[in-house]
């Protein structure tokens, strides 16, 4: 796998994936179970369509999607990579965030990663399960555990605030950007998995979309999207809404100076109970902050 899993490649690309699965919240923006009732005859504009869909986000309380995500990287110290990774999402809002990625296809530069990925969010702590990842680490533990408070201080970024609240946490603070978007245009009607929606696209720069976060993961949220490289750029996307303003499918290319990504989810189900169960202490091996500092990884 070369640089991608050893020494700095590992590292870099490590936090950036932790600003990335931010960013790849932005997928399931609006999945919410909003009223979007409206006053008899009253008719929206497209923009303020959008800007229910991000201000309804907030009253969900699970879902499941699939996503998938391709990134390239250039003109950095991170050189020209090409990641894919595609699989499933669930989450739980309440009464706890529990989140959980199931991710069957991962490559990088062309190559495959045997088993792909998965990873296991708590209130407390992140679980990843990367087969290659616990080779390096001569663990025969099938997942790697860390304390979201190890990880915050590893990084530098305060990410329990980010983690841990469950009203306005990472990922579902992040469906709040939309409410950054300009340029939204209507683009017609159609179905996903069988359910009527319209279509609208727009662009927000994420600089922009980033203040009106609240201002309590404002300031964690943007040092993430500065360590991924994100932080100058612009989100163009295509949104799928039905007529509960629930985001059914969304399509969201984010370009910056460094990166260009784009990010595919379509929903699968809202508000429908979800099973998410931390591994078991026997099968996980303890990373700390400073694992994730160390030359071997």
């Amino acid at each position: 796998m070369g640089g991608w899993l050893t020494g700095t490649g590992w590292k870099r690309t490590s936090t950036a994936a932790i600003g990335l699965t931010a960013v790849a919240a932005l997928a399931v923006a609006g999945c919410s179970s909003g009223s979007g009732s409206s006053a008899a005859g009253q008719s929206r504009t497209p923009a303020q369509e959008i800007q229910l869909a991000a201000s309804t986000a907030g009253t969900v309380n699970s879902f499941t999607a699939t996503m998938s995500l391709d990134l390239t990287t250039s003109g950095s110290s991170l050189g020209t990579q090409a990641v894919t990774v595609a699989g499933t999402v669930s989450e739980q809002v309440h009464p706890s965030l529990l989140a959980e990625f199931a991710f069957s296809t991962v490559q990088a530069a062309g190559t495959s990663i045997p088993g792909g990925m998965s990873e296991i969010i708590t209130p407390t702590e992140i679980y990843v399960k990367l087969a290659e990842l616990s080779t390096l680490l001569h663990t025969d533990k099938q997942w790697l555990g860390l304390s979201v408070s190890s990880l915050s201080s590893g990084s530098g970024i305060n990410l329990g605030s980010l983690f841990s609240q469950s009203d306005t946490s990472n990922p579902l603070t992040m469906t709040q950007l939309l409410a950054g978007a300009t340029d939204v245009k209507k683009v017609g009607t159609a179905t996903v998995g069988g359910v009527p929606v319209t279509e609208y696209t727009g662009s927000y720069a994420l600089s922009t979309a980033l203040n009106k976060l609240p201002a309590s993961v404002r300031s964690e949220a943007s040092s993430a999207f500065k360590q991924a490289g994100l932080d100058s750029g612009t989100a163009k996307f295509t949104v799928w809404i039905d007529a509960q303003n629930v985001v059914r499918k969304d399509v969201t290319e984010i370009t910056s100076s460094t990166l260009k990504e784009t990010i595919t989810t379509t929903v699968t189900s809202v508000n429908q109970a979800v099973t998410i169960t931390a591994p078991p202490a026997s099968q996980v091996y303890a990373l700390t902050g400073a694992d994730l500092g160390s030359a071997d990884i």
